[in-house]
């Protein structure tokens, strides 16, 4: 008579490391959406950004005021040019500065200072 204890080893291996696969997909999951959660960056570097109203909102680089996201940065300290505008984005990761530049195709010229996105983005 064959003995049965080698076909439920195989299955208790195979779920077993079914098992470990599945938490290592969750674990991996978790970091994930945790990263990219609610305090993600929504102007990464080389996107174009302009002011409306009082918040910062994505633009073409071609648009009328628009500013280029050079760099993100801990400080403002750490923009390359103290001249131009910055963003300060809300939320509790690093690197919440914005240093920005006119986009090349906006016209080349700086707006007046209140047209320069330089409020909070929420």
């Amino acid at each position: 008579m064959p003995s049965r204890t080698k076909p439920r080893r195989g299955i208790l291996i195979i779920g077993a490391a079914a098992a470990v696969v599945l938490v290592l997909l969750g674990v991996s999951a978790f970091f994930l959406l945790r990263d990219s959660g609610g305090g993600a960056n929504p102007f990464p570097v080389g996107s174009c950004v302009k002011q409306s109203g009082g918040t910062a909102t994505a633009a073409r680089c071609t648009d009328a005021g628009a500013f280029v996201v050079v760099s993100n940065v801990d400080s403002v300290d750490e923009c390359n040019d103290k001249s131009q505008p910055y963003l300060q984005l809300s939320g509790t990761d690093t690197k919440r500065i914005l240093c920005l530049a006119p986009a090349a195709g906006s016209g080349g010229a700086s707006p007046s200072p209140s047209a320069q996105p330089s409020s909070s983005s929420d």
